[in-house]
């Protein structure tokens, strides 16, 4: 006889029997950044949506709210934003300076 094919990620599980919530597998749980090799785990703090993903899962598998991820994404987007800024206005300048901006209009 023939076995059935296996799905090589394993299912979500219920919690407990007779109800619809769902459990990940242990090595999905919140907190397991360990998954990402080391040099690549200092990336990942540098990228605000990491912080977005373990705030959601923590609310779907611990079903607390982290304000404190969501204040880390937060603040990164408005360093990011502020640096953007700075080196587009710097880049403008030494352009308007060096006379390579087109005239265009008057």
């Amino acid at each position: 006889s023939a076995e059935p094919i296996r799905s090589p990620t394993p299912a979500l599980k219920p919690a407990r029997s007779g109800h619809s919530e769902l459990r990940a597998p242990a090595r999905h749980r919140p907190g397991q950044r360990h998954l990402l090799p080391h040099w690549l785990q200092y990336l990942a703090h540098l990228l605000p949506a990491s912080y977005v993903f373990e705030g959601m899962r923590a609310l779907l598998f611990s079903h607390t709210f982290r304000f404190d991820f969501l204040a880390y994404a937060l603040t990164l987007n408005l360093f990011y934003l502020a640096l953007g800024v700075g080196i587009f206005l710097t880049t403008f300048r030494i352009a308007r300076e060096r006379g390579l901006l087109l005239n265009v209009g008057e």
